[in-house]
């Protein structure tokens, strides 16, 4: 190779390298708030859903009655 062709190849991968830190910037600035609040909804529902079951089994097995 020579060294204008190695200049080249430097130059080129300088600029992808600059391309894919702008891409990687614009989807780290870009955000979907209707897909966060649909995903922390079903967080919620599966928290919730998680903590019945688990207090049913407990209650299943506790004992009843008094004495």
């Amino acid at each position: 190779m020579t060294k204008q062709e190695i200049e080249l190849l430097i130059r080129i991968d300088q600029r992808v390298g600059d391309m894919e830190k702008t891409i990687e910037d614009m989807n780290k600035q870009r955000r979907c708030y209707t897909n966060t609040e649909k995903i922390r909804s079903l967080e919620r529902i599966v928290w919730t859903a998680l903590g019945a079951s688990i207090a049913a089994v407990v209650k299943s097995f506790w004992p009843a009655g008094g004495s």
